[in-house]
């Protein structure tokens, strides 16, 4: 490359910053701008799968980020009567990856790992910086940055949109969002009890089903997360002041009071995905491009892959005279809807199935859980080393 083509990226989260880093260790000159005037503080998303450690090993970052998580093998299916209904173990894809686990860790931990491999690269971070508005013409793109009263106009090659779900950059580039569903509320808590104390058959990450309040149930390093689906009938009202998702949570772990938690947040999603990952020179990743339900631990996970293989995209371009770009954005399109978005919705209907459809889903589970062959096809594409996740595993 005579001259280093020049990179934009909006949005310093997770994804953003594994864009930058990723397009960086390629040759690309990188800036990031991010709204805020510091790092994602919150927790957020907290499971890593196999594949997606694959990336970052590729990345060279592997060890670092290993340092902050717990390895979690075993995840479960359960039931309050019930108890277990189904459990499997990652160990059994060993002979495909050499992460047979999940990696459970805060997001906002993965973040800060990203950011000093990112200042490491000398690429350049600039905070209390808004995207407000992108232009292209022949020769690259222009951003427009907000920084106090000020707007500043910049130019680039290329534009990474990865300012999540409310996307200024995807907005100005005139990209509309589709396939959306009707929203829904969760609750997610964090707590240092240890939760194994109620069941001591309880996975690192369990699925707790239940018709009405399904939740996820993750063990992170010092701590124990939750996730907990709210029902339509519960009110902001009945959280704040009569302390539901507490009582609730005390019930499921038949507690004779409410557990102690130092982190909550009350949320709401609404799926849906960008019409197009693509407008020109402007390219949209994570939650920028697509936004899923938090059950199947998809979507963090899918948009760091849409940042790896983006700059795998342009380097083809820029490097090896091979236009990906096109095939980039209709590929990671078809794994948003195929897989992150299709199979969340699927999981979040499963953890509330009832009747007849409950005894069903846990037929189901038992009998692939039963199967060798059947488990260990269904560990792969939980863990997105299946051809349909894009073979994260595969030579370059």
């Amino acid at each position: 490359m005579k001259e280093r083509k020049r990179v934009a990226v909006a949005g310093a989260g997770a994804v953003g910053l594994m864009a930058a880093l990723a397009l960086a260790r390629r040759g690309f000159e990188v800036v990031v701008f991010e709204a805020k005037g510091q790092l994602e503080p919150t927790p957020r998303a907290d499971t890593l799968h196999p594949a997606t450690l694959t990336l970052f090993e590729r990345l060279g970052i592997v060890a670092d980020v290993l340092a902050i998580g717990k390895r979690a093998s075993r995840f479960q299916f359960r039931e309050l009567a019930d108890g277990v209904i189904a459990e499997f173990d990652l160990s059994a894809i060993a002979d495909v990856t050499a992460y047979p686990f999940r990696l459970h860790c805060a997001q906002d931990q993965l973040t800060r790992v990203l950011f000093e491999h990112v200042r490491a690269s000398k690429v350049g971070i600039e905070f209390d910086s808004r995207v407000v508005g992108v232009a292209e013409d022949e020769r690259g793109a222009h951003i427009q940055i907000k920084k106090g009263q000020q707007v500043e106009d910049r130019k680039f090659d290329y534009i990474v949109a990865a300012d999540g779900a409310s996307s200024t950059v995807r907005s100005v580039a005139g990209i509309v969002v589709s396939e959306e569903s009707r929203a829904a509320r969760m609750v997610q808590i964090m707590t240092t009890y240890d939760l194994s104390k109620a069941w001591s058959d309880l996975a690192p990450h369990a699925y707790f089903m239940d018709p009405s309040s399904p939740c996820i149930i993750t063990q992170i390093p010092g701590a124990w997360r939750v996730l907990l689906a709210l029902p339509e009938r519960i009110t902001d009202r009945d959280l704040h002041r009569d302390h539901w998702h507490r009582n609730t949570l005390a019930k499921i772990f038949a507690l004779d009071r409410p557990i102690s938690i130092f982190h909550e947040t009350v949320y709401a999603i609404r799926t849906g995905v960008a019409a197009s990952f693509r407008a020109g020179r402007v390219f949209l990743i994570g939650d920028a491009a697509h936004v899923v339900l938090p059950f199947a631990a998809m979507g963090l996970n899918c948009g760091i892959h849409d940042a790896y293989f983006l700059a795998k995209a342009l380097y083809e371009k820029e490097f090896q005279a091979q236009d990906a770009l096109d095939g980039w954005a209709t590929t990671r399109r078809t794994v948003a809807l195929n897989r992150a978005i299709a199979e969340s919705n699927a999981m979040f209907m499963e953890l509330h199935a009832s009747g007849a459809e409950r005894d069903r889903r846990n037929a189901r589970l038992r009998e692939i859980a039963r199967d060798p062959v059947a488990a260990h096809d269904y560990l792969l594409r939980s863990a997105m080393l299946d051809p349909e996740s894009l073979q994260a595993t595969a030579p370059e």
